[in-house]
């Protein structure tokens, strides 16, 4: 099916649209820039203060229809990239701000699909196979990105050169770890909050520490000091049977753990102590990089903390009545000190009445630079 615009154009509309939003999201009277380019103002406080981020040359695409496909909704992250209408919230108004005036700019309208998320890889494949050319991007999920690569389903990123990748509105860490002998199937940017929203951290019930008085974590974070047994330590003191016999979620109805989380916390510790399963060589190609005495320690360190009774219980073990949203639901009935989970969750607590924190996923020792999240 014919289409006007080109891959570099489609490409072209998600560069607007990341920087347009970085510009919406900033108090400057002038944001909107010179026409034909956008400006990112970038915070007082760091080394440029103005970065001139793309020359779009003023392109009018003739009204075309530029489709989005994505998730519909998410109770961890927030999704929407196409707000149906201002509503008075920061993020919502700053994103239709955004589209409306890309929407003018390339002479175009902005929709998006919304589906739920086992959805969307059946729908792309669809397209894909049919022909059709439906969707101009794909909002995709990140464990069924496998099957679809083997089956030839993406276009190598890398080779489209108007996307510009050393550009601050790209998320590196993302790219640099998915190009694998310099192609790259998926990127993010600042077009979406999900990956954003969906980085893992810690949040701790600042009540319960305050009852069993101990120091609120912050000042071990800013030192160097939080560590994987540093929060052992916390996890520890706030074991409670509470008069119950065992620690086991389906017959502890009053049991205090320390951490709560579930499969996915194992990788966020691992990644926090910045260790892999899978690295990439200096040929850009992958090989299994666990081999070694720091994983093994760090691994020794986490069966410490996540394998004993009261420290440590996995979602998979509570009996929730199918809650939605069931980590948040036992953090905010004070059930444990900490929940590890993605900082989306934190609009889950907004009706919390406890006072609570956010710190990183902890270091391997002091030793390392720096937290990994």
């Amino acid at each position: 099916m014919y289409s006007p615009f080109t891959r570099a154009a489609a490409f072209l509309l998600i560069l607007c649209l990341a920087i347009v939003f970085a510009a919406s999201c900033a108090d400057t009277a002038d944001s909107a820039g010179a026409p034909g380019s956008d400006t990112i103002f970038i915070p007082e406080n760091t080394e440029t203060e103005e970065i001139l981020a793309y020359d779009y040359t003023g392109d009018d695409y003739g009204g075309y229809e530029y489709l989005f496909l994505g998730q519909d909704a998410c109770n961890w992250a927030n999704c929407i990239v196409v707000p149906e209408e201002l509503n008075g919230e920061l993020l919502n108004d700053a994103m239709y701000n955004r589209n409306k005036a890309v929407e003018e700019r390339l002479n175009i309208t902005i929709t998006f699909e919304g589906v739920a998320k086992e959805a969307i890889s059946p729908a792309m494949a669809k397209t894909v196979t049919s022909g059709d050319d439906v969707y101009d991007t794909v909002f995709f999920p990140n464990d069924e990105l496998s099957a679809s690569l083997t089956k030839g389903y993406f276009i190598n990123l890398a080779e489209l050169e108007p996307l510009r990748f050393d550009q601050p509105w790209w998320d590196r860490i993302v790219i640099d770890m998915g190009t694998i002998n310099g192609r790259l199937f998926f990127a993010s940017s600042d077009i979406s909050l999900f990956p954003f929203e969906a980085t893992w951290v810690l949040y701790f019930n600042e009540t319960i520490m305050k009852n069993l008085n101990l120091d609120f974590p912050y000042e071990a974070v800013r030192q160097g000091r939080w560590t994987i047994d540093r929060l052992a330590e916390y996890a520890r003191a706030a074991a409670n049977l509470n008069g119950d016999t065992s620690f086991a979620y389906n017959n502890a109805a009053n049991a205090q753990y320390g951490v709560t989380s579930h499969s996915q916390f194992i990788s966020v510790l691992l990644c926090g102590a910045q260790e892999l399963f899978i690295s990439l060589n200096e040929d850009g190609l992958p090989y299994f990089s666990g081999d070694n005495e720091r994983f093994y320690a760090i691994a020794e360190k986490i069966t410490g903390l996540t394998g004993t009774e009261g420290q440590y219980t996995d979602r998979g073990n509570m009996v929730l009545n199918n809650a939605e949203n069931s980590l948040s639901t036992e953090f905010k009935n004070s059930r444990f000190m900490f929940m590890s989970e993605t900082l989306g969750h934190i609009s889950n607590l907004r009706d919390l009445e406890d006072e609570f924190g956010v710190v990183p996923a902890p270091k391997f020792d002091e030793e390392q630079q720096g937290y990994n999240s």
